[in-house]
């Protein structure tokens, strides 16, 4: 299940400490924000990437489903790397 919502990278302790853990946070089903994933400061250019996921996976729904009803036309070589990102990005 993909957690919707903005999802943002989150030091917990305030700090960005090279022994403090990077957090990605979603917005949960309550006010109350939940935790995707946890990972070392080391990674913390990572956690930017993974943070803005949610976004890049509807922006490429969008130009897909755009392209598909003939509003846009993206190139051949184009709509394949979306369409494959977007079938990894769903487990397919």
């Amino acid at each position: 299940m993909i957690t919707k919502g903005e999802w943002k990278v989150c030091n917990c302790n305030g700090t960005y400490m090279p022994t403090a853990d990077i957090h990605i946070l979603g917005a949960g089903s309550t006010e109350e924000e939940q935790c995707i994933a946890t990972l070392s400061y080391h990674h913390k250019d990572d956690a930017q990437l993974i943070s803005a996921s949610p976004d890049l996976y509807e922006a490429l729904k969008e130009l897909i489903a755009r392209d598909d009803y003939g509003s846009i036309r993206l190139p051949t070589q184009a709509r394949d790397v979306m369409l494959k990102a977007l079938a990894k990005s769903e487990g397919l």
